[in-house]
């Protein structure tokens, strides 16, 4: 991790373009509370990483933390187990945006997407420089390089860092857009929580003012269809066995 730590000072040196989505009715209004966790200390135990998956989607989020140790609210490492079947036919990109939301307002969907990097672990190096999307003829010949020619094989090895320029940890998830490269309109979609959050689907669904969490968030927490049915601890154990 510490090399790793070395190029991302490289990397944020690095200027780079921004690419807007639609808006969208689901997401409007301001809000003014967050669900990732910057204090370890609770007694109440956390998911450090976490599973976003339907049928398009198998990815896997982990919090990033820096050669001391401390977890980075600003940093989010990511792993592609599963993308979608079009991708590899290079008819679409991929974009990563952050939203919030609070139980009094509506949810919030930051329209700018944010920057990410492909970092090898298997050769402990950046692979690019930071990007707004992804297509897959960008990075072909690079996986073509290294003997990997799909997507699928491609990524067993390659993490990709997001930069979610959140510092205070403000943002609760992450939405992953696929575009028809033509129409730049949305075809498939995921959302997930960004780590820290609470591993207990019955803890997250209480804030720390007693007051209930916003149910946008509440149903995409990865255990919500077991509420009840396992400890604090087991689904801690659960949420981090998806870490990488």
């Amino acid at each position: 991790m510490k090399s790793l730590n070395l190029k991302l000072t490289f990397l944020v040196l690095l200027s780079s373009s921004l690419l807007a989505c639609s808006s969208d009715p689901e997401f409007a209004g301001s809000l003014d509370s967050s669900s990732r966790l910057q204090d370890t200390s609770t007694q109440k135990p956390l998911a450090y990483c976490n599973e976003f998956k339907n049928d398009s989607y198998d990815i896997r989020a982990k919090a990033y933390s820096d050669s001391a140790g401390n977890i980075r609210q600003d940093l989010m490492l990511f792993k592609a187990i599963t993308l979608p079947s079009t991708f590899p036919q290079d008819t679409s990109y991929l974009s990563f945006f952050k939203w919030k939301a609070a139980s009094t307002t509506a949810p919030y969907l930051n329209t700018t997407a944010l920057k990410f990097a492909l970092y090898d672990s298997a050769s402990d190096q950046y692979l690019t420089q930071w990007l707004t999307s992804m297509r897959w003829r960008d990075i072909s010949a690079l996986a073509a390089s290294k003997g990997t020619p799909h997507p699928q094989d491609f990524f067993k090895n390659v993490q990709i860092l997001v930069n979610l320029e959140d510092s205070a940890g403000e943002y609760d998830a992450i939405r992953i857009v696929e575009y028809h490269y033509q129409t730049n309109k949305a075809q498939t979609q995921i959302d997930g929580l960004l780590p820290l959050f609470h591993a207990n689907p019955t803890d997250y669904a209480v804030e720390a003012d007693g007051t209930q969490r916003a149910l946008a968030l509440q149903k995409i927490h990865p255990f919500k269809d077991l509420k009840g049915q396992r400890s604090a601890t087991e689904f801690s154990s659960m949420a981090n066995a998806f870490c990488f």
